[in-house]
């Protein structure tokens, strides 16, 4: 939906017949879909072009912390949403939160290095949680 609005072509979408509740659902699924492909492909291009070892990976496991932070993000991206609604373009506050989540996640480094005080404030970004370590190179 937000491509939409960026695009300018919500308006025109929603003046079709087609029922809110399936554009607002379909939309979603789509955007859930094409990321989990990108994912599939991200694993398949790091096993067979990087060589990563994902032998010993869990998998179930992975899912289900990817589920559980979906769950847990699911309430900033509906806020973040609404600001786009609201304000017309994008959110800057999306832009400032994904920065700090992602600094405070390990995704640049990892939070080991962080202060001390920082690392505790690292702990209540479910980010921190998600399961992109762990993939070691083949010998």
């Amino acid at each position: 939906m937000l491509a939409e609005l960026e695009t300018g072509t919500l308006e025109a979408l929603l003046m079709t017949p087609t029922r809110l509740s399936t554009v607002m659902s379909l939309s979603s699924f789509w955007t859930f879909m094409r990321t989990s492909l990108r994912v599939v492909l991200y694993l398949a291009i790091g096993a067979f072009v990087l060589d990563v070892n994902l032998s010993r990976a869990n998998f179930p496991g992975a899912c289900l912390v990817i589920g559980l932070t979906i769950t847990a993000l699911a309430g900033y991206g509906i806020f973040s949403a609404g600001c786009v609604l609201i304000f017309k373009k994008m959110n800057p506050i999306n832009f400032l939160v994904n920065g700090a989540s992602n600094f405070l996640a390990g995704v640049y480094f990892p939070v080991g290095v962080l202060p001390l005080w920082l690392q505790k404030f690292s702990l209540l970004v479910p980010l921190t949680y998600f399961p992109w370590r762990g993939c070691a190179r083949r010998s």
